[in-house]
């Protein structure tokens, strides 16, 4: 034991038992000691001999005594104090662990914990400075640490020294520059300089020498002399502490640089704003912040990208259902997609922020062997930087915010569209179009070369402008009408001058006018949208296709870009087929397809119109609305029913590559006229056509007439009555119109609607029709007559000549004048065949001329002459398979009742259709004749009805058919019951009345007069003389022999 600690240990007596020494430097000598009434552990310090000098004991104890009254959790205090031969010490409590001296000899601090020793350092310096007490001697030996909480030792010791020494007795200073107190390497520059006036800021200078050394392994100066180090305290600015430590948090930095100011002004003006920067720095308020390594856990990157990927699932699912369900645009999954994964580098960068930042702010660094921080990469560097910033919250903020921005803009959007306001706006949204409008789409300007192929995108935009509810868009063969109209038929291309001449006539909205640039391969389509009134531009569209293949798909993006800027919905414009499926992705294919279309509409010429179709479907097998064009075309010419079956079977099957009224249109042709008939469900194909466009004008008519299979006449008219009201009515259905109101005797009604033709289509060729049918139905036969003659003579083309030479014969059979009734008959086979080259007029002519034999003057034998003649001159075989007339032919049988002639045409037909197959009831049709022929009439009758039932027979044809064979029967009464629902019709049937009515009217006067019944059989006996007053003299006997009968049975009234 050495003299001291001997000295000590007297000093001390009993009450402590010193144990060893503990170290010492400085100012004092350190021995841990045993306090023996409460067996406790203590610390001895002595100061050092050497500071004895000058030194007021007393005075010193009395300032220690100061400092002890210091009691805080990081102040380690004094407990008691006294001397030993003049050496004063004090005793204070021993704390278990290393000085923090002691633990940077281990190696460099965590940021955590340094940060976690500077806060507690300095709320103990806040106490003691709030008291008045300045420690003067900061340093790591003076901080002593213990679990997780650093506590200060020595508090008041170095002032206590400075106090004791500062006056001698009479007031002399003994203090000299040069000689202060406290440790070199941590003094202030007004401590170093021995300055009395010294106050707390010289703490916090040292503070900052301090937590400069805890960051860097350093002291902010280092000198080899003591006098060069605290001239550098005095002269020299320590380098940015990030220099040497770059994990280090900008703001604890900034904290420790403003502690080493020079001036005691520039530094935090007291220990406790020194807290609250450290608490900022730790918490994160104020700005720069702790980095979020050190302030919570890790996550790991395989929890982030799942909380990532699950979001992005949410979000991509949800944008996909809205789009839609909702109608969003095309943009709106990918971009809802975009937003998402640019929050994947985020996610990424914030893992990597997060894991190399607290890898180095966490972990101790490892020095290199020279003793110096190492070199960190510089996306480590990057990192470290950034940790202040970056966090999870914020990241997770980000992407909310993002996801949030887009949605807002999204919404935006869909306002702005629906409110037609600016550049999104739409032209129904602006009330520019209303909810249906009429377009008309010209003929596109084609690139110098190529002819054809504006007026084939033009086409190609209409079938699929043709998919939106929202437009009505007026077809090829529409325009092309329209211009015969307007007296310029013959046009090559309908441009943009003509469309808007249509348009303003028609009623249209608005005119579709575009050009087609060649670009080497490339192709650019232009298009502006054009208001009829005014020509002002509503909208441009540009589209491009690097070549041909493309160029279908380019002219299908163009017009969905028309349809949405119109306003339709963006559900639907997505849910609409693509053009090159509702069409073809062959442009050559779309050539033929428009130029048959002009073909077929303009001139009319059936064969090359079907032979540019059947190259087409060459061209793309799949091109369904080819196929449908091809089938409607074969029927139309009624001739070629295999092909008109095998035609609309191909469409029928490939239907789902139709738009959907396309669709509907071929499925109704399908059942309608395809290998199984089946009028219900073709009924229902176009009553959910007319569900998607209550205007469709083929639709409307073409379920009329299936109404009027079905026996619904009131549909039937309802239907067409809505036909005649669209916004461009055709002439058809009026005449079917017509033709429903004379079935039900309405003649109000026929001349109502005969007005409304002619208000509506002033320039249609028909309205002879419509007077003919009012003529006949009112019995006004001699007018019908000269209307009908009238309208032949004055004839437009072919198909006017035909069509009114077949109801000026008509009208001539029904006056009881079949000679006249043939030779309208023959000009009409002559027109109906004209330029066709076929043999089938002169065998039709035969044909009529033995029925007519038969069925009007009863000369059976010259109608057998007659049919035998007509048979060898053309026989059956050298007319076209689709023209042979296998069902006229079972009626002459019926006439002539020849079971032999009419098992040959139910053979005929049979052979004829092996390709395509029989309709539905047509079978029975001929079978029924055949049972009639041989004497099997409750057969014929089964027979009969059951073809009503498949909707082959009329119902009025059934009740003929089933009239006769209760008659043949013997069998008068059901007779007729049936004849009298034939003879209920007013004369307005020209496929039925012409040939069986006077017979009819004749026949019910018979069996009421057998039956006695004088005034009914009175009525039919004048309705048939009436009607055939002005019959050829070969049939005059008959009606002189009504007459006689009809006097007869007034007599025996009267």
């Amino acid at each position: 034991m050495s003299d001291l600690q001997n000295d000590l240990q007297a000093a001390l007596g009993s009450a402590y038992t010193l144990e060893r020494e503990l170290g010492g430097g400085g100012m004092s000598r350190t021995f841990l000691a045993t306090e023996r009434s409460l067996n406790r552990r203590v610390v001895v310090k002595v100061l050092a001999p050497e500071l004895l000098q000058g030194l007021s004991v007393e005075r010193f104890k009395r300032e220690v005594l100061l400092a002890a009254a210091l009691q805080h959790p990081h102040i380690v205090p004094v407990l008691s104090t006294g001397d030993a031969n003049g050496l004063p010490w004090f005793t204070m409590p021993y704390v278990e662990g290393d000085s923090l001296r002691q633990r940077l000899a281990r190696g460099p601090l965590t940021l955590g914990e340094i940060t976690a020793v500077l806060r507690d350092v300095a709320r103990a310096l806040e106490f003691a400075h709030e008291r008045g007490v300045v420690h003067r001697d900061i340093k790591p030996d003076n901080v002593l640490l213990a679990g997780s909480s650093a506590t200060v030792t020595d508090f008041g010791i170095a002032k206590a020294l400075t106090a004791a020494r500062t006056m001698a007795p009479g007031g002399t200073a003994l203090t000299v520059a040069g000689t202060a107190i406290g440790t070199p390497a941590y003094m202030a520059p007004e401590q170093a300089a021995g300055d009395h006036t010294l106050d707390h800021r010289a703490d916090l200078y040292a503070f900052g020498a301090m937590a400069y050394e805890l960051l860097a392994g350093r002291p902010p100066f280092v000198a080899d002399s003591q006098a060069r180090l605290i001239a550098a305290h005095f002269s020299e600015a320590p380098r940015d502490v990030r220099e040497l430590r770059p994990e280090t948090p900008p703001a604890l930095a900034d904290v420790i640089m403003r502690c080493l100011a020079k001036e005691a002004e520039d530094r935090p003006s007291s220990a406790a704003e020194l807290v609250r920067l450290l608490d900022s720095v730790s918490s994160g308020s104020g700005g720069a912040t702790i980095p979020e390594a050190l302030r919570g856990p890790q996550m790991r990157l395989g929890r982030a990208l799942a909380m990532w990927g699950g979001a992005t699932l949410v979000v991509g699912v949800t944008a996909w259902a809205a789009t839609r369900t909702i109608g969003l645009p095309d943009w709106a999954f990918p971009g809802a997609l975009g937003v998402m994964l640019a929050g994947l580098p985020a996610v990424l960068g914030t893992w990597y922020v997060q894991r190399t930042s607290h890898r180095l702010l966490v972990n101790p660094p490892t020095l290199t062997p020279g003793g110096s921080f190492p070199a960190h990469g510089t996306l480590a560097t990057m990192a470290v930087k950034a940790a202040p910033h970056v966090s999870w919250r914020r990241t997770w903020m980000g992407g909310a915010i993002a996801g949030g921005s887009f949605a807002t803009f999204l919404v935006a959007f869909m306002v702005l569209r629906a409110f037609g306001i600016g550049p999104m706006g739409s032209l129904m949204g602006a009330g520019t179009f209303g909810s249906k409008e009429t377009l008309v789409v010209a003929d596109f300007r084609p690139p110098a070369g190529d002819s054809t192929l504006g007026a084939t995108a033009a086409e190609a935009i209409r079938t699929d402008l043709a998919q939106s509810r929202n437009l009505s868009v007026m077809t090829r063969a529409g325009m092309r009408e329209a211009t015969r109209l307007m007296g310029r038929e013959g046009l090559a291309a309908v441009e943009y001058d003509v469309a808007r001449e249509i348009a303003t006539r028609e009623g249209a909205k608005a005119v579709l006018d575009g050009s087609i640039e060649k670009l080497g391969p490339a192709y650019v389509v232009s298009a502006r949208l054009v208001a009829t009134l005014d020509g002002k531009e509503l909208a441009t569209f540009r589209a491009t296709a690097d070549d041909d293949g493309e160029l279908i798909a380019a002219l299908g993006a163009l017009s969905r870009e028309v349809r949405g800027k119109v306003g339709e919905s963006l559900r639907d414009i997505r849910q609409a087929q693509s053009l090159e499926r509702v069409t073809t992705s062959s442009l050559p294919a779309l050539r033929k397809y428009v130029e048959a279309s002009d073909v077929l509409s303009s001139l009319g010429d059936t064969e090359r119109g079907q032979q540019l179709l059947r190259e087409a479907v060459a061209l793309d097998s799949t091109f369904a609305m080819a196929w449908r064009r091809l089938a409607s075309s074969f029927a139309g010419s009624g001739r070629g029913r295999a092909e008109a079956v095998q035609a609309i079977e191909k469409a029928f099957a490939l239907r789902q590559r139709l738009s959907e009224n396309e669709r509907l249109i071929t499925e109704a042709g399908y059942w309608t006229s395809g290998p199984n008939p089946d009028v219900n469900r073709a009924i229902s194909a176009y009553e959910a056509l007319l569900a998607r466009d209550s205007s469709n004008q083929a639709a409307l008519n073409n379920v009329s007439t299936l109404y009027a299979r079905t026996g619904d006449r009131d549909r039937a008219i309802a239907a067409l009555e809505a036909a005649i009201k669209v916004p461009r009515p055709f002439g058809g259905a009026f005449t079917n119109l017509l033709q429903g109101y004379a079935a039900q005797g309405d003649i109000a009604g026929m001349e109502r609607t005969a007005a409304e033709f002619k208000r509506r289509l002033p320039s249609h060729a028909q309205h002879w029709y419509a007077d003919v049918l009012i003529a006949t139905a009112k019995g006004a036969l001699p007018a019908a007559d000269s209307i009908a003659v009238h309208a032949y003579r004055e004839a437009r083309g072919s198909g006017q000549r035909d069509m009114s030479s077949f109801h000026a014969g008509g009208v001539a059979f029904l006056r009881g004048r079949p000679k006249e009734g043939l030779r309208w008959f023959a000009a009409g086979n002559e027109a109906a065949m004209e330029g066709r080259g076929s043999t089938t007029p002169a065998l039709m002519s035969g044909l009529d001329s033995a029925y007519i034999a038969a069925l009007f003057l009863e000369d059976v034998p010259r109608a057998r002459t007659l049919l035998a003649r007509a048979l060898a001159r053309v026989p059956m075989q050298s007319v076209p398979a689709a023209e042979r007339p296998w069902e006229y032919l079972s009626q002459l049988a019926f006439t002539l009742s020849d079971p032999a002639l009419a098992r040959e045409a139910l053979a005929g037909v049979r052979r004829d259709s092996a390709e395509a197959g029989i309709p539905k009831g047509r079978t029975e049709m001929f079978e029924a004749t055949i049972a009639h022929t041989e004497g099997r009439y409750a057969d014929a009758i089964s027979l009969a009805r059951q073809s009503q039932r498949q909707f082959y027979f009329s119902e009025r044809f059934t009740a003929y058919i089933v009239g006769d064979a209760f008659d043949l029967a013997g069998s008068p009464d059901s007779a007729i019951v049936y004849y009298e629902k034939f003879a209920a019709h007013p004369l307005s049937d020209f496929d039925l009345d012409p040939y069986y009515i006077a017979g009819v009217f004749k026949r019910l006067g018979e069996l009421y007069d057998a039956k006695g019944d004088t005034a009914k059989a009175e009525h039919y006996y004048q309705r048939f003389a009436d009607l055939w007053k002005d019959a050829e003299p070969e049939l005059q006997p008959k009606v002189r022999r009504a007459r006689a009968r009809i006097a007869e049975l007034r007599r025996s009234k009267g």
